[in-house]
């Protein structure tokens, strides 16, 4: 039988339940991987595999029913859907807001998937990933390849607002960006001098 559960239900319920679950796409089919996509609720956030490539071209906002069985991928909890008719679309909405983070101790502590929004100064540039200083140390935001998401303007020393899913890159734990829109140019006359006066490595 098919159980109906929340997604806080599906990363606490024991790998191989079949479970039917609903949630709002936050990364779409093949951004983050071949056969991934993201569903959040606000609160967490759940990757969902599709045995298959031949997706429905859902987009950020769309909320979706899952029929799936859940499992355990190495670091993160997935849903597994054997195929694409175990997904049904239910409305075409807003996106999920995402969670605004201060911290980098925050970010360590947010679950895998989950949307999130934090700013910070750059510290560190290398390849695919640059590194944002916020007031209590420093977090990885990575730009996979193939997704357009241009890193030349993003220098050290400039402020940078980013947007993306809790995400797991070469063992480190990241922000990883879905499009150039999730990444933004930040004032830093918005915030008190004081604020940034020690930053952690």
């Amino acid at each position: 039988p098919f159980y109906h559960i929340s997604l806080s239900d599906a990363l606490r319920w024991p790998a191989g339940r079949k479970v039917v679950l609903e949630g709002i796409i936050t990364v779409p089919p093949g951004v983050l991987g071949k056969h991934l996509f993201y569903v959040g609720d606000g609160a967490v956030g759940l990757a969902v595999y599709q045995n298959g490539t031949d997706f429905y071209p859902w987009q950020p906002g769309d909320r979706v029913r899952l029929y799936g069985r859940l499992r355990d991928n190495r670091y993160q909890r997935q849903l597994f859907l054997p195929n694409p008719t175990n997904i049904a679309t239910i409305a075409h909405g807003k996106r999920l807001p995402p969670c605004f983070l201060t911290s980098a101790i925050g970010f360590a502590r947010q679950p895998w998937a989950r949307l999130i929004t934090l700013r910070g100064q750059v510290v560190r540039k290398e390849g695919r990933k640059v590194w944002l200083a916020l007031p209590d140390g420093v977090v990885p935001i990575y730009a996979r390849s193939g997704l357009g998401i241009s890193l030349r303007p993003v220098v050290i020393d400039s402020w940078w607002q980013v947007t993306g899913i809790v995400y797991r890159s070469r063992k480190t734990r990241v922000v990883a960006l879905r499009s150039s829109a999730d990444l933004t140019p930040w004032n830093i006359t918005h915030i008190a001098p004081q604020r940034f006066s020690r930053l952690l490595w």
